[in-house]
């Protein structure tokens, strides 16, 4: 990050966590904070380095995008990230979506209490149809 100090995206191994969780940090020019966890056996745990994610949302003042798995919107996740000052930075929220049978659910309670606690959001991906318990349709979740 000293070497190249304005850099406002990066891609870097995580050894299984995501980058919030990890180097973002670094970078304090970031523009985006991802949640998501590399392709192995954790890609569908919350991320649980708080402290770290923490310092990441103090550091990377113009993150304006987060990308959040459907696994990571819990209850307690969602108040963590919130305490952050991502929550009046935020613009653009999105919702991974994973396929397959072991695909993780969003609880729409959660999932809207993310989307109402970012008052600058202006874009917003997901959940799809089939993201959502109890299974509804998306014209219900968003009423």
């Amino acid at each position: 990050s000293q070497a190249c100090p304005l850099l406002e995206y990066v891609v870097l191994p995580t050894g299984g966590l995501s980058p919030a969780e990890t180097y973002a940090r670094q970078f304090p020019r970031l523009r985006e904070l991802k949640f998501v966890r590399e392709w192995d056996s954790q890609i569908h745990e919350m991320p649980i380095c708080f402290d770290v994610i923490a310092v990441a949302a103090e550091t990377c003042v113009h993150v304006t995008r987060v990308v959040i798995p459907r696994a990571a919107v819990t209850p307690d996740f969602v108040a963590r990230l919130l305490e952050t000052p991502l929550r009046d930075r935020v613009t653009s929220l999105c919702f991974t979506n994973f396929f397959g049978s072991f695909s993780p659910q969003l609880w729409p309670e959660a999932g809207l209490q993310l989307v109402r606690g970012f008052p600058n959001l202006r874009e917003l991906a997901g959940p799809f149809e089939n993201a959502l318990i109890p299974r509804m349709a998306p014209t219900e979740f968003f009423e």
